[in-house]
């Protein structure tokens, strides 16, 4: 399923994510439908703040895909 992007000046991409506790079907279904709303956007990644969600989960790749769970920089 293709989700809304939300954009600047959206408060929810200001707050601090959740962190993922447990990997579950729906989290693997949102990961699954975020990669699909990257696509369709053109994209190279895609945050779950992004699409209103405040979990740490994120979508990336080009050629081929991959989700991050709890990312740190």
């Amino acid at each position: 399923m293709i989700l809304p992007i939300l954009t600047h000046p959206n408060q929810i991409l200001r707050n601090v994510s959740v962190e993922i506790s447990n990997i579950t079907d729906e989290i693997r279904a949102l990961a699954h439908d975020m990669t699909e709303t990257m696509k369709q956007a053109e994209g190279i990644g895609l945050a779950a703040p992004q699409i209103g969600k405040n979990i740490r989960l994120l979508v990336a790749g080009d050629r081929s895909q991959f989700v991050m769970i709890n990312p740190v920089v």
